[in-house]
């Protein structure tokens, strides 16, 4: 059962310093707010910047949280 029908109030309701980086440009962002990042690219961020100790980003952080929320049932599936 989805909990939050969008990226947008999941992360208001949990992580809301998240939510001031949805409105950011480039190919990252953008994809994260209308929730059309695929589960693929989310975790090759994840691995890409673990490997070079980038944990404390903000796109780190978003696409553990994404990735994770999506797998836990928390918010639709990619696309959705």
């Amino acid at each position: 059962m989805v909990t939050f029908s969008s990226v947008e109030s999941y992360f208001t309701a949990k992580f809301l310093h998240l939510v001031a980086h949805l409105d950011n440009g480039g190919a990252f962002w953008p994809t994260v707010k209308d929730n059309t990042i695929t589960d693929k690219s989310l975790a090759s961020n994840v691995i890409a910047l673990l490997s070079l100790g980038e944990v404390r980003s903000n796109v780190f952080e978003a696409s553990a949280v994404l990735l994770s929320a999506r797998v836990l049932g928390l918010i639709p599936p990619a696309g959705k």
